[in-house]
């Protein structure tokens, strides 16, 4: 059975019967009479509540019975009705039932309603009972108290009266005025008692009054973020960042009434988005009405809304009688990223010689890859070239890009065409400036490097930035043009005020993420005077979070420029490898510091000799280890001039052995 009306959860409880002080049982027949309005409870999943009483006395099931006939269907009573539980009922004389509820709901006398004849939450009312008389005979005229047993309605009036009726007839009250709260759901039961006056059997009846009233429900919000009806978007549908977005809501009326003066209010539950107009006055929605809105919401994101951020809204709905009804709606912040991800060149006959390489004097293709780390889709892409190095010419200068969707890599279908002269230096770099612009940012400016030659990577530091990053001691490392190998700017690191670079100081310059195959040669134009007493500098190739392959360390003072090259066969492949510079020093001696220039991995793999253009080291010499102190690991560097068999061991404080490192015959060159 459920308590309280409906409005609270199920609960079992135990129903004890006693005789009733009106009308005392005259038959000692033992029987319960119940009078009913209806019987059957099946519910929407075809379950079956069951009803009975049992003589606790005895343990035997009482029948039950109406006007002495039995009523087995009487077991399953519907969901809502009323049933009235009263003693064994004379066999002659008038005998009252409920029959009906007749409503009045103009706006004339006590009502106030719509006047459609049906009781609607919010309404006031004017209620008139009728019974119907199933005795034998006559009911005579009588008086009548109605109660409501029923929190969600108030009874204005309650007393009636009723004329006499014959045997099988009916009669009508007068109306009581009844205020029907605006929170009775659609289609709920009204449970009243009605007393009536002395000498009518039974002393009570259970009338019932079925409410109806509107459901509103706001089914969906449409996204408008086009440049009219005060939306100011880029039309593709989603909430992005700075737009001012028009939500137009679809309304449907599922209730059995009309709902009047409507109004929808927008509220927002976070901060991710703020309510610029929130107020929609929808008028009367007749029952079963379904449709879009003629007004809208107005509600932008603010700047600094981070990618994939939840907007949280509420719609609330009311009508005139203070009936509300809510929906919530969630969004998510579509924020375009785009940038520039790589290049993908094409070098097809007559123009080139179809090795996928830009090689002097050949045309060849330029694809570009596009990046949208945002969820956002990028729209009315465009890649605009504004410049491009000595050497070289590019056409068109404007490319029409489309949309890169969230969270995608595209490449562009149409090419751009790169024109390189005979006299463009091999291995090099042709810098070319663009300007990637879409609807939903700002222009992105951008540097594309063209690689001339068979090299899979190369860097100049002509362009400022572009992918490398400096960490640890602040200021140690940085892109200046006073002292260079080639073209006008190469990387320090030391004090450009002093010319010294500071004690304690570890820092280091690390390129950005490039495909390495396994082979090849790196080549590394640098200078440098570093103190030998514990300060180093270090070249790796990173090709995990934590694995790094050292290939220098270097000490000692070498003020011309070097061409140092490093043989990679061997070392493991890696997606997203690096090259690192990593710069030390203790506490002692300091020098002028360490330029690097002209960074570059050639496809084919050199080995080290004594050939011009490649260093070997001058002695053998083992340096060292660095950091130190350390905690868990540290490094250990040495040189060899000439291919010999190395033994590299590692002794305790008391001189036992601990582990031997390296014990095999190695070639020339840097470990």
């Amino acid at each position: 059975m459920i308590n309280s009306y409906g409005t609270h959860a199920a609960e079992a409880f135990q129903l004890v019967l006693y005789d009733s002080d009106c009308w005392p049982t005259r038959t000692n027949d033992g029987d319960i009479v119940f009078q009913y309005h209806t019987v059957n409870n099946v519910d929407a999943a075809e379950n079956f509540a069951t009803m009975g009483i049992q003589d606790r006395s005895g343990g035997y099931a009482l029948p039950l019975s109406y006007a002495n006939t039995p009523v087995p269907g009487f077991r399953m009573p519907r969901s809502g009705s009323a049933v009235l539980i009263t003693t064994g009922r004379e066999t002659s004389g008038a005998y009252a039932v409920f029959e009906n509820s007749i409503i009045d709901d103009d706006d004339e006398g006590a009502s106030s309603g719509n006047g459609n004849g049906s009781a609607q939450n919010g309404e006031t009312i004017e209620l008139s009972i009728q019974v119907t008389n199933l005795g034998t005979d006559a009911l005579p005229p009588t008086s009548g108290i109605l109660t409501e047993i029923d929190p969600l309605v108030e009874l204005l009036t309650s007393d009636l009266q009723f004329a006499g009726t014959p045997a099988g007839g009916s009669v009508v009250s007068n109306p009581v005025v009844v205020r029907l709260s605006p929170m009775i759901p659609d289609g709920h039961v009204v449970n009243f008692s009605l007393t009536l006056g002395e000498g009518v059997f039974p002393c009570a009846v259970l009338p019932i009054l079925e409410v109806t009233g509107p459901v509103m429900t706001v089914t969906g919000l449409r996204v408008d973020d086009d440049n009219s009806g005060g939306s100011s978007g880029n039309d593709n549908g989603e909430f992005n960042p700075l737009e001012t977005i028009s939500l137009i809501p679809f309304i449907w009326n599922s209730g059995q009434n009309t709902a009047t003066e409507v109004t929808a209010v927008l509220t927002r539950n976070n901060n991710y988005a703020v309510v610029q107009q929130n107020t929609i006055t929808l008028g009367d929605v007749p029952a079963g009405d379904a449709y879009e809105a003629d007004g809208a919401f107005l509600v932008q994101v603010p700047p600094g809304v981070g990618n994939a951020r939840p907007i949280s809204l509420t719609v609330t709905l009311t009508d005139e009688y203070g009936l509300s009804w809510q929906n919530n709606f969630s969004y998510i912040v579509a924020e375009t990223i785009l940038q520039f991800e790589k290049i993908r060149v094409a070098d097809p006959e007559p123009g080139g010689n179809n090795n996928d390489r830009a090689n002097p004097g050949e045309t060849v293709e330029l694809y570009v890859q596009l990046r949208n780390r945002g969820i956002g889709g990028a729209t009315d892409v465009e890649i605009e070239i504004t410049s491009v190095s000595e050497g070289a010419s590019i056409t068109p200068a404007l490319i029409d890009a489309g949309i890169v969707s969230g969270n995608s890599v595209r490449e562009v279908n149409t090419p751009f065409m790169v024109s390189i002269d005979n006299d463009v230096p091999e291995p090099g770099v042709v810098h070319i400036g663009a300007i990637i612009r879409c609807a939903e940012l700002a222009p992105i400016t951008v540097q594309i490097p063209l690689i001339v030659g068979n090299a899979s990577f190369c860097e100049d530091f002509e362009v400022a930035g572009n992918g490398w990053g400096v960490y640890g001691t602040p200021g140690l490392w940085n892109r200046q043009s006073e002292i260079y190998h080639s073209a006008s700017s190469a990387y320090y690191c030391g004090n450009p005020s002093t010319g010294m670079y500071p004690a304690n100081a570890d820092a280091y310059l690390r390129s950005k993420r490039f495909a390495f195959n396994g082979h090849g040669t790196l080549v590394v134009s640098t200078r440098y005077q570093i103190a030998d007493f514990g300060d180093h500098a270090r070249i790796d190739l990173q090709t995990g979070p934590s694995t790094y392959h050292m290939l220098a360390d270097l000490s000692g003072t070498a003020l011309d420029w070097q061409e140092l090259h490093f043989p990679l066969e061997g070392l493991p492949t890696a997606s997203k490898a690096r090259i690192r510079f990593w710069f030390y020093s203790n506490g002692s001696q300091q020098g002028e510091g360490w330029y690097v220039d002209d960074v570059i991995i050639l496809d084919e793999t050199e080995q080290v000799s004594g050939e011009a253009g490649v260093t070997i080291p001058e002695r053998i010499s083992l340096s060292q280890n660095f950091p130190n102190p350390f905690n868990d690991q540290t490094s250990l560097s040495y040189a060899l001039p000439n291919r010999t068999q190395v033994r590299l061991t590692l002794y305790n404080i008391e001189g036992r052995k601990v582990a031997e490192l390296v014990n095999e015959v190695q070639d020339a060159g840097y470990y």
